[in-house]
């Protein structure tokens, strides 16, 4: 149990970091005002161009070399299957949409939950471990003297 305890620490504390960072940037990517980039609200239509069509359309993006963005190629599913329908959902929540309505408010809230859990969760491992460290440095003061 003492081993479960130690591998749920470490592996907490150092997946904690990696939870940190895709809370902080995905919060940025979604609300791009937070760091000064353009005003809330602005630049939908922006980024509407810049993601193309939907995944669920079936279509392929071709690399848009002269623009410098990457040349990520869609999934070319087919129109209207499961597969499609599901891919467009997800990305519709990762959008911050679910059907016609916007719950970016949502998705906005969970990555504030996150990134606080996250941090009080490194605060809190870190306090166990420098209480741990106290108490093996007082064992092995008392069993030097």
């Amino acid at each position: 149990m003492k081993k479960t305890r130690k591998a749920h620490l470490w592996i907490g504390l150092i997946t904690s970091v990696f939870l940190l960072m895709e809370a902080i940037t995905g919060l940025v990517l979604s609300e791009p005002w937070l760091v000064g980039q353009q005003g809330h609200g602005e630049g939908e239509g922006h980024r509407s161009a810049m993601m193309g069509s939907s995944f669920a359309d079936g279509g392929s993006t071709a690399p848009a070399a002269s623009t410098g963005e990457s040349s990520f190629q869609k999934p070319n599913f087919k129109e209207g299957g499961p597969v499609a329908s599901l891919y467009g959902t997800i990305r519709g929540l990762h959008e911050g949409k679910l059907g016609g309505a916007n719950i970016k408010w949502v998705i906005d809230i969970a990555a504030l939950s996150m990134i606080f859990l996250t941090v009080s969760g490194i605060y809190l491992s870190l306090k166990i471990l420098l209480a741990q460290r106290k108490v093996k440095r007082r064992k092995l003061q008392a069993a030097l003297e």
